[in-house]
C-alpha cells in the first residue's frame, strides 16, 4: 500500500495502520471524535498527517503533538492551519462560487491532499517542502469547494466528468492566484488512476449548466 487513511480507531485499525507504516506507506488519521484516550494516542502516534476539524477536536495538546509529520486543523469557512515542521501556516478558503450543501467538504479536502501526497507513501516527505505541501491543501481545498455546489458528499463526483472538473478549478483558481491548484506541481500519476474506481458503481455524466 501506499496510503493508508483511518478516520475511525480500533485494534484492528492501528494494527493495520502499523503494518501498513512499516511496509512504507504514508498513514493519514482524521478523527472525528475521540473515544477510547488510550487507542486514540496510539494513532496519533502512528500517523504521518494528521487532520481534524476545530470545531469538534479543537484541543491545544493535540496541535502540539509530536509525531505526526504535518497536522492540519481546518476551520471550516475561515479555511485551514498548519503544522510543518514546527511551525504553523494558514490558508484561507476558496469562496464557493455557488454553495449548495457543505456535506462532504472535509473529505474532498483530504482527498485532494492523499492525491497530491499519497502516491510514492511515506517516501515522499524525503524531498517534500512547504510550498508542494500547500500546494496539495489547496488543491483539496479547491475541490471542496467545488463539491458544495452539489448536493450530497458526492455530488460532484457524480455530476462533473473529469475535464469539467478540471475547468471548474480552473475557474476558481483564477479568482486567487497564490497557491494556484491547478498549476502546482502534479504528482505525476493523474492519468494511472481508473475512471471508473469500482466496477460495481455506476457513475453518471448529469448536464450542468449554472456551475461558476
Amino acid at each position: 500500500p501506499k496510503t493508508f487513511y483511518f478516520d475511525r480507531v480500533s485494534p484492528a485499525a492501528l494494527k493495520f495502520a502499523q503494518w501498513a507504516k512499516d511496509h512504507g506507506a504514508l498513514i493519514m488519521f482524521e478523527p472525528s471524535s475521540i473515544g477510547d484516550e488510550r487507542q486514540f494516542r496510539k494513532a496519533v502516534d502512528v500517523c504521518h498527517i494528521l487532520k481534524y476539524s476545530h470545531d469538534r477536536l479543537g484541543l491545544r495538546d493535540l496541535a502540539e503533538a509530536y509525531s505526526p509529520r504535518v497536522i492540519v486543523e481546518t476551520l471550516a469557512e475561515e479555511g485551514l492551519r498548519v503544522r510543518w515542521r514546527g511551525h504553523w501556516s494558514e490558508l484561507p478558503a476558496f469562496e464557493a462560487p455557488w454553495f449548495r450543501d457543505g456535506a462532504g467538504s472535509g473529505d474532498w479536502c483530504s482527498a485532494g491532499l492523499i492525491h497530491r501526497l499519497g502516491t510514492k507513501g511515506a517516501a515522499v516527505f524525503d524531498a517534500l517542502q512547504k510550498p508542494l505541501l500547500l500546494a496539495a491543501l489547496r488543491f483539496g481545498q479547491a475541490l471542496a469547494a467545488v463539491n458544495c455546489g452539489y448536493e450530497g458528499a458526492r455530488g460532484a463526483m457524480l455530476a462533473l466528468s473529469r475535464e469539467e472538473m478540471a475547468a471548474a478549478l480552473m475557474k476558481l483558481a483564477s479568482r486567487k492566484p497564490d497557491f494556484d491548484p491547478a498549476k502546482s506541481e502534479p504528482s505525476g500519476n493523474e492519468n494511472d488512476i481508473p475512471k471508473k474506481i469500482c466496477a460495481t458503481c455506476s457513475t453518471p455524466k448529469k448536464e450542468v449548466s449554472g456551475f461558476i
